[in-house]
């Protein structure tokens, strides 16, 4: 998933629109439509600080998603017991 998506399914979750984002952040509403037409490929840290903030949720969620996350921690638990299993034997 990829952040224009992460960020629609957040707006989604707070019942925002572009508009509505736009103002909660204190942005021009063509600033958040240029990130929809031109995939945010020029978004600065500031303004990804900005908008998890406004939408309360981290920069990695909005970035990488919600699943990349509990799939890491997963995967370190697996890795875990396999190791506790190992020495054991």
């Amino acid at each position: 998933m990829d952040f224009l998506n992460n960020l629609e399914k957040k707006m989604n979750e707070k019942n925002l629109n572009k508009s509505q984002l736009a103002k909660g952040m204190g942005v021009a509403p063509s600033t958040v439509n240029s990130w929809f037409n031109r995939s945010a490929e020029n978004i600065t840290l500031k303004t990804l600080k900005k908008l998890a903030d406004f939408l309360d949720c981290s920069i990695d969620s909005l970035v990488y998603g919600d699943t990349n996350k509990k799939n890491l921690e997963e995967y370190f638990l697996q890795a875990l017991t396999s190791y506790i299993e190992e020495k054991r034997k």
